[in-house]
């Protein structure tokens, strides 16, 4: 099975986004944290918490084994997250030169 870790990173490395890593000598732990627009996926031994609070809302956490399929739905996820947002810059700034054009009639 594969580590949670190596699970993360190569979600990270797909998607163009940077994780936080670290390691405690003491115990021998290990932590990754991949997080983009409100969604978080947390190491945890052989599993990952997915974590999910949208604006102004309650946030979703489940914890799921890490497999191809979960992967697939993560970048699937992320993917749509980006294009949410975009949308919604876009059209903040349409209404934006709307406004600018009204002002300046």
């Amino acid at each position: 099975m594969q580590s949670s870790i190596n699970f993360i990173r190569s979600i990270a490395k797909q998607l163009g986004i940077n994780t936080v890593e670290s390691v405690t000598r003491q115990r021998q732990l290990s932590f990754c944290l991949l997080t983009e627009n409100g969604l978080s996926i947390t190491s945890k031994d052989d599993s990952v918490l997915i974590s999910y609070q949208p604006d102004n809302e309650e946030d979703f956490s489940k914890m799921a084994i890490v497999s191809d399929e979960l992967r697939t739905l993560i970048v699937s996820a992320y993917t749509n997250l980006r294009l949410e947002i975009e949308a919604k810059n876009e059209a903040r700034r349409l209404k934006q030169i709307k406004l600018f054009e009204v002002v300046n009639d």
